[in-house]
């Protein structure tokens, strides 16, 4: 015959004890964190839990309520996340939440304005700019590119530069939106214009440091920035002298521009 052995009350309720408290510390749920997120995919299907990483360009990893073990979402399912607070049992307004690229290739194509005083009748102008650059994010925060673009400086004048830059982009305030700073160093090439009656020009030193805003998307980030723009040219114009003469009239720039540009990243 078998014997049965009681253990006694406090043993049990010891390692009842262990065995909760291992469950617990083994989870991970939307209340500890402080906000739950919805993923809303595009077969129309949505889950609810907690984004652990997201790179729009491949895959995301999601962990459902509970501490279930974290599953991979490609990217390309996606159609949009929701992020709530959560105080106590109430859940505020949900967001919707874009999360940064934190490292990877980046391009960016933006527009502007050049604002500043023309050559030779030093009137006031607001001429038109593009850029193109593109780089390596190494982190969350900063940027590496090279960039080239068409600067107008007087459209009528015939003064335009053709830039290749190095740049660093330095993102200082994480949110939604963000603020960054830029930097861009390099040459700008001047080309001649018989049209404009420009014979000779050569280019000079660029120099391009903006602050800015960028606002997250589901698949871009939009990008206002303003600065100054500095640049050197010279141009060298031909003009009909008296008796059917020519002169030539060589005048070196050192243009200094205000700048707002409105772009994209992808």
């Amino acid at each position: 015959m078998y014997r049965f052995q009681f253990v006694s009350l406090p043993v049990v309720f010891l390692a009842f004890s262990l065995l909760c408290s291992l469950n617990v510390n083994g989870q991970e749920s939307t209340d500890s964190v402080g906000y739950f997120d919805v993923v809303y995919l595009k077969d129309g299907t949505s889950l609810e839990g907690i984004v652990k990483k997201y790179d729009t360009r491949t895959e995301m990893v999601f962990q459902l309520p509970g501490g279930t073990p974290t599953m991979t979402i490609p990217s390309r399912l996606v159609e949009r996340i929701v992020r709530g607070s959560i105080d106590g049992n109430v859940r505020s307004e949900w967001k919707t939440v874009s999360l940064p690229i934190k490292r990877g290739v980046y391009q960016i194509c933006s527009g502007g304005l050049l604002a500043g005083t023309t050559a030779w009748a030093g009137d006031f102008v607001a001429t038109p700019s593009l850029d193109y650059s593109v780089g390596y994010f190494l982190s969350e925060s900063v940027g590496l590119g090279l960039g080239t673009g068409i600067h107008i400086y007087s459209p009528n004048a015939g003064e335009v530069v053709y830039p290749l830059f190095a740049e660093v982009r330095a993102r200082i305030r994480p949110g939604k939106p963000s603020l960054y700073l830029s930097g861009a160093g390099g040459y700008g090439f001047a080309f001649p214009n018989e049209a404009r009656s420009i014979t000779n020009a050569s280019g000079g030193i660029l120099v391009h440091p903006a602050i800015g805003l960028s606002m997250p998307g589901k698949t871009y980030h939009l990008h206002l920035d303003v600065g100054v723009r500095y640049q050197e040219a010279t141009w060298t114009r031909e003009f009909w002298g008296v008796q059917g003469s020519t002169d030539l009239f060589e005048q070196s720039m050192q243009y200094t521009r205000f700048v707002v540009r409105f772009g994209m990243m992808l």
